[in-house]
């Protein structure tokens, strides 16, 4: 499954931003903007996780960014250039979550077809096998499992030797097995300083593949940065362990006014979570010399994109209703 760095040839020590957008405002006619003041940046040799619920830009900031929609205020740019321009497309590869592929050519005729729409394309012999596909390669396309779809647009995707790889939910719609197998692709590309913009509903995608996350949210971006950059900023952490201590006994040595939480998950087993439970943690071992820790960690992603959603939604209410109280002062 690995490709070898003589099938796909991608440079890892070159520096500097691959793509990005630079102040989009995008609006769908008299609808709420899709992306308001939207600003990032794609470094090369990094894959960056853009995230975000339904319906927070994600898709239009990707169309804009492979040229499929005009700019209507702000820029993008690919390598320096539009990417409208047919050569800069022509360094783009991407999988997006509809692709329609006709269903009497065989797998082998499809990728041939679609190297032949560039000057330079690897041998798609190579490219099959480097996808797990060369014993597929004479099958119609209408005889294809979901999975094996994914993997034949993966390497259509692929061909050209693209510079940046676009993956729109590069999982949705195949099995354990053939998610299993994507990912270790895209692990491998990564590692070969491969640059991909990724986005994806599946947290545990961001967190394995991501070197840098964008979150939005109703057209805004919220935060950029690292994963464990995010999980800090949501400014929580778990404590898991075990202890004799009583349920009354731990809330007496929990600060007082800290936000800490500390829940039984069976018995003498806790989870505690809180901003900082470091003065918690030295009570519980002060007063129970046989406590026991099990894990202490800041946040999965998830839950740290979770509290994130949370903060934006409460700012958005209270923004709203400090609207509504100055109408009615007026």
């Amino acid at each position: 499954m690995h490709p070898t760095h003589s099938q796909v040839a991608f440079s890892a020590s070159q520096s500097g931003v691959i793509a990005g957008w630079k102040a989009i405002h995008y609006r769908y006619g008299k609808r709420e903007a899709a992306l308001d003041d939207f600003s990032l940046q794609i470094n090369r040799g990094e894959t960056l996780a853009l995230l975000g619920p339904n319906g927070a830009g994600k898709s239009t900031a990707v169309k804009l960014l492979l040229g499929l929609l005009p700019t209507q205020q702000g820029s993008v740019h690919v390598l320096g250039h539009s990417p409208r321009d047919t050569a800069t497309r022509a360094q783009l590869g991407a999988v997006l979550q509809t692709q329609g592929l006709p269903a009497q050519l065989t797998v082998l005729e499809q990728l041939t077809l679609q190297a032949s729409y560039y000057a330079v394309a690897a041998k798609p012999a190579e490219v099959l096998q480097q996808l797990n596909l060369l014993a597929l390669q004479h099958r119609r396309l209408n005889q294809l499992s979901g999975g094996e779809k994914r993997r034949l647009e993966l390497a259509m995707a692929l061909i050209a030797r693209p510079k940046l790889l676009v993956l729109d939910e590069p999982t949705a719609g195949v099995d354990i097995a053939e998610r299993a197998r994507i990912l270790d692709l895209l692990s491998a590309l990564k590692a070969q300083g491969m640059s991909i913009l990724l986005t994806t509903h599946l947290i545990d995608e961001a967190e394995r593949l991501a070197d840098r996350v964008a979150y939005l949210q109703a057209g805004k971006l919220c935060f950029v940065g690292a994963t464990s950059t995010l999980q800090q900023r949501a400014g929580r952490t778990r404590l898991e362990f075990i202890s004799a201590l009583s349920a009354a006994q731990l809330d007496a040595i929990s600060p007082k006014n800290a936000s800490i939480s500390v829940l039984p998950l069976r018995p003498g087993h806790w989870l505690a979570e809180g901003p900082d439970l470091n003065e918690l943690l030295r009570g519980i071992l002060q007063q129970d010399a046989t406590a026991r820790i099990v894990s202490l960690s800041p946040l999965r992603l998830e839950d740290a994109l979770r509290t994130l959603s949370d903060s934006a939604a409460a700012h958005a209410t209270a923004i709203t209703a400090q609207g509504e109280n100055n109408a009615r002062a007026a």
